[in-house]
């Protein structure tokens, strides 16, 4: 009997009312009494949060003024204070709220997978935060159920292995950031991120719809390098051309003059280096 008494206690939701009382008389340590150790129940939980923060400040615990807002935000990205707020309080406020932001946009680099390859590499740009942990859960191509991968901290990024057969797909996932010892999620089982899977030997569609001219063909249409030596068929096309204007030359010339003596006319190719 005396346990279930302790377990309603300890279950009862914190009494923001009387809390709130107690704040604005300026007796903090009673009001944090009054939120209880946590703040549990899922009708007052933000604005328990939001209280325990103003709350841990006023007491000079800054730490856990920054727990409850991180609390607080990771449920409600876009809240705010609202005025009549100290500049300190409002800084922490807003600081924390970049970084939950910052968490909430994280994402999984697309994945290049060579064919037989078993071993799926995922990467995470690193966060300007500082965390204490970062997860991912994904669903390969084909599969309903996440699997969790742990990430570590590598140079700039986070990374994590998976071993599964290679295949083209789009996978779905989420990552879940460890700030300050609260989860903090990008994307949701119910809401997954989409991640792109191709193979190696994948490639997009040619242009213009698969059709191609004779500019398409390899070498032609190419930029030739400073210095480098002429292919043989613009060589070729080089002199053909030549052929071409002295042809139309001598027909003009023949032409111009008319019935005169063809002996009269002379035509000199010379060809140079």
């Amino acid at each position: 009997m005396v346990a279930t008494l302790i377990a309603l206690t300890l279950a009862a939701p914190p009494d923001l009312v009387k809390a709130q009382k107690l704040f604005d008389r300026a007796q903090y340590e009673k009001a944090l009494k009054a939120l209880g150790e946590r703040c549990d129940d899922e009708m007052t939980r933000r604005p328990c949060e939001r209280l325990r923060g103003f709350v841990m400040m006023a007491l000079g615990d800054e730490g856990g003024a920054r727990a409850a807002f991180v609390r607080w935000l990771a449920e409600e990205p876009e809240a705010s204070l609202g005025p009549d707020v100290s500049p300190k309080l409002q800084a922490l406020f807003g600081a924390v709220k970049r970084e939950v932001l910052e968490l909430r946009e994280l994402t999984v680099e697309p994945l290049r997978l060579r064919a037989g390859e078993s071993t799926w590499v995922f990467r995470v740009d690193k966060p300007e935060v500082e965390l204490d942990g970062l997860a991912l859960f994904v669903a390969l191509p084909g599969r309903e159920s996440f699997a969790r991968v742990d990430l570590r901290r590598e140079g700039d990024a986070y990374t994590g292995s998976a071993s599964a057969p290679a295949e083209d797909g789009e996978a779905r996932y989420y990552l879940v950031a460890d700030l300050s010892g609260v989860p903090v999620a990008s994307g949701s089982e119910s809401a997954p991120r989409s991640l792109t899977v191709r193979l190696a030997g994948s490639a997009p569609p040619p242009p213009n719809g698969g059709e191609t001219s004779p500019f398409d063909m390899p070498g032609l249409g190419a930029p030739v390098p400073a210095g480098d030596p002429l292919p043989g068929w613009a060589l070729g096309a080089m002199i053909g051309g030549g052929v071409v204007v002295v042809a139309v030359g001598v027909t003009l010339a023949l032409l111009l003059t008319g019935g005169s003596d063809p002996g009269q006319l002379e035509v000199t190719v010379t060809f140079r280096d």
